[in-house]
């Protein structure tokens, strides 16, 4: 299993360079202010770079991810 955010920030030019475009299974995790990872989201995809980076977008639907998803 490869566990990119391990080396690497969630933005668009990491998912772009280190995401395959292929399908899987994916989960994004968010720090709280405890300093513990939660898990926020699990998703399965097409093609991971595409979904991932469409989370990053600024009408993302989801309030969970726009509020723990820094685009920045």
């Amino acid at each position: 299993m490869l566990d990119w955010k391990s080396y690497t920030t969630y933005n668009t030019d990491t998912v772009s360079q280190n995401v395959p475009q292929r399908s899987g299974v994916y989960v994004i995790d968010a720090l709280q202010d405890t300093g513990i990872w939660r898990c926020i989201y699990i998703g399965k995809s097409g093609n991971l770079q595409s979904r991932l980076l469409e989370h990053l977008y600024e009408n993302e639907p989801n309030s969970c991810l726009k509020n723990n998803i820094s685009t920045r």
